[in-house]
Formats: C-alpha cells, structure tokens, sequence
C-alpha cells in the first residue's frame, strides 16, 4: 500500500486508485471479503479516485 501512496504523493491520483484497487482484489483473493486489508485497500482506492476527479475539475 505504500507504493500506491508514493504513486498518487507523487502526482498520479489515477495510478494511486488503480494500485489500491488491485491490493483490493489481492487481499480479498488471499484473506476474504472481510480482511482488514481490503477494507483499506478500498478506503484508498476511494480516496485516490476523489483527488483524481478534483485534478480533472481543475483542469477545465
């Protein structure tokens, strides 16, 4: 989860969600649906994709 926190710090809030979502699927292949670490995988996804949309708002 730090690489996908690196990926987005350093500018790329898409790459940071897509990262996330793929840990997501991992974790969730590896531990179950109700591991924490999917629950947080998930959180950041959702984070990465607010800061991403707000990129694209500032843009227009």
């Amino acid at each position: 989860m730090e690489h996908a926190e690196l990926i987005g710090q350093a500018g790329d809030a898409h790459g940071a969600a897509q990262l996330y979502r793929r840990l997501a699927q991992d974790h969730q292949e590896a531990f179950g649906r109700g591991s924490r670490g999917r629950l947080d995988a998930f959180q950041g996804e959702s984070r990465w994709i607010s800061r991403a949309a707000e990129q694209a708002a500032q843009q227009e």
